[in-house]
């Protein structure tokens, strides 16, 4: 109700906003006391509306959400992320929604131990150059040292299982590129 991101409860109602660009806190405030006024009336309000009207604007919404789900999220995810919501998406249809979601969590395990595996931790790029403000003769003197300069990222889950990993890497490279001096 103070500001923030226009939302409700009832999930449709979020989207609706959002495709609307609604961005003014009133819309809480309206959803509230709309909601608030048909939970005092008498009557059942569902009522004076057709049974087709209801179940159009539910197929509507759950359209739209699976196609966000399902299409649209393929681009903003990896691989292994988007099989893993295809397959969950598919147990939840076979066997129903606690086993298929079971399933997808044991699934999603699974996957992350294999990305994991797989994701180098170290990456060695020698020649890379500092994006730190320094003086003019800094700048000179790292650009003359520049071949001599080597950048070590680390990327991934770092747990203790991975130490080792790392040093074997980082000693192999160190020793290969004849340095001088690590720090």
């Amino acid at each position: 109700f103070s500001g923030g991101f226009t939302g409700s409860y009832i999930f449709s109602q979020t989207i609706f906003s959002q495709r609307q660009r609604v961005t003014s806190s009133s819309n809480g405030w309206v959803v509230a006391i709309a909601e608030f006024l048909l939970f005092l009336m008498p009557v059942d309000v569902l009522q004076f509306f057709p049974g087709f009207y209801i179940g159009g604007v539910m197929a509507f919404f759950g359209i739209d959400i699976m196609l966000d789900w399902l299409m649209h999220s393929r681009k903003k995810v990896s691989l292994p992320e988007y099989g893993l919501l295809l397959l969950t998406f598919f147990l939840v249809m076979f066997w129903g929604v606690i086993e298929g979601c079971a399933a997808g969590v044991a699934a999603s395990a699974v996957v992350f131990i294999v990305v994991y595996g797989t994701t180098p931790v170290v990456d060695v790029r020698p020649g890379v150059c500092s994006t730190a403000m320094r003086s003019i003769e800094e700048r000179a003197a790292l650009m003359k040292l520049r071949q001599q300069i080597v950048c070590l990222e680390l990327k991934g889950y770092l747990f203790f299982g991975a130490a080792l990993q790392v040093s074997e890497k980082l000693l192999r490279e160190v020793r290969g590129l004849g340095a001088r001096w690590v720090v």
